[in-house]
C-alpha cells in the first residue's frame, strides 16, 4: 500500500512538473484570458547632450511643502545652500553622498516613454509635486518635473519642462533626491587619528 501510494505521488509530481514546464514555453495553451504583455524597459536618457558633462549645481523642490534643497560644488567639494532642516549637533556635510548623487544627474535615464498625452492630472504632472534642477560645468541648465508614482511604486512620472513626452524614470534613481528633502546628506565627522 505504501509502495502504491508513493508511485502515485511520484506521476502526480512529474504530470504537474511537465503540465508547467508546457504552459511556461507556451507549448500548451490553456485558453482563458490574454495574458497581458510583458513590459520591456529601455534605457532611454533624458538629457543626452548632458551625459559628457558635470554637474555642478543642483535642487529639488517639493511643491506641496515648499521646501527646498539645494548644493553646489566649490573648491573644496559640496555646500548646501538651501536644506528645510539645519544638521543637528557635529554632523558635517556628507559630500560622497552628494556626488554620488550629482554623478548621476547626467545619466538620468527613462525605462518608457508616453507620447499620447489625454491629461497631465493622470500623471500628477499637471501641478507637478517635485522639480528636479541642474546646472553644468559646461554652463547649461536643465530640469525635470517629477509627479505620481506608478501602480507599482517602481517609477515616477517626470516631464521636462515644455516636452509633449511624459516619462517613467526608476524610484531607486530619483528618490535619493527626495530624501534630501527629509534627511539632508549630513554626517558625522571623521575621528581624528591621533599620531
Amino acid at each position: 500500500m505504501n509502495r502504491r501510494t508513493t508511485i502515485v505521488l511520484l506521476l502526480v509530481v512529474v504530470l504537474l512538473g511537465a503540465f508547467l514546464a508546457l504552459t511556461r514555453t507556451e507549448t500548451l495553451d490553456i485558453g482563458g484570458e490574454e495574458a497581458e504583455e510583458e513590459e520591456t524597459f529601455e534605457v532611454i536618457p533624458l538629457f543626452e547632450e548632458a551625459a559628457m558633462d558635470v554637474a555642478v549645481a543642483f535642487s529639488i523642490t517639493d511643491h506641496e511643502t515648499g521646501d527646498r534643497f539645494a548644493a553646489e560644488m566649490v573648491e573644496v567639494g559640496w555646500e548646501i545652500t538651501e536644506s528645510p532642516s539645519e544638521p543637528e549637533g557635529d554632523l558635517v556635510i556628507d559630500v560622497l553622498r552628494l556626488d554620488a548623487a550629482a554623478r548621476s544627474l547626467t545619466t538620468l535615464t527613462a525605462t518608457r516613454q508616453l507620447s499620447e498625452i489625454e491629461s497631465l492630472a493622470e500623471y500628477g504632472l499637471d501641478s507637478a509635486r517635485y522639480t528636479l534642477a541642474f546646472n553644468t560645468i559646461g554652463g547649461n541648465q536643465y530640469a525635470l518635473d517629477i509627479g505620481g508614482e506608478t501602480v507599482a511604486g517602481n517609477s515616477y512620472y517626470t516631464q521636462k519642462p515644455g516636452d509633449d513626452l511624459v516619462s517613467l524614470v526608476s524610484a531607486a534613481s530619483l528618490d535619493t533626491f527626495v530624501s534630501f528633502l527629509s534627511e539632508p546628506p549630513y554626517t558625522e565627522p571623521m575621528p581624528t587619528l591621533e599620531p
